[in-house]
């Protein structure tokens, strides 16, 4: 078995919307910084989404919402 270090983060440790707004930023072309700042204006939040932020159920629909509000305006 393994040895788990406490900052070893594998993908069940990460927000689940954290899976969602990979794909956004790798179809968009949005850099990480632009969307956390146009999402939620929050320069830091896929960097830290990336080493386990956990959000809030509030926090989760904010982010969705701004994604599909971008993909209704690029289609």
């Amino acid at each position: 078995m393994p040895i788990r270090l406490p900052f070893m983060l594998d993908e069940t440790d990460t927000d689940p919307t954290l899976s969602a707004v990979e794909s956004f930023l790798v179809e968009s072309g949005m850099t990480p910084t632009a969307f956390g700042v146009q999402a939620l204006n929050d320069p830091t939040l896929v960097p830290e989404l990336r080493r386990g932020r956990e959000c809030k159920r509030a926090t989760r629909a904010r982010i969705m919402e701004f994604i599909q509000a971008q993909r209704r305006r690029a289609a």
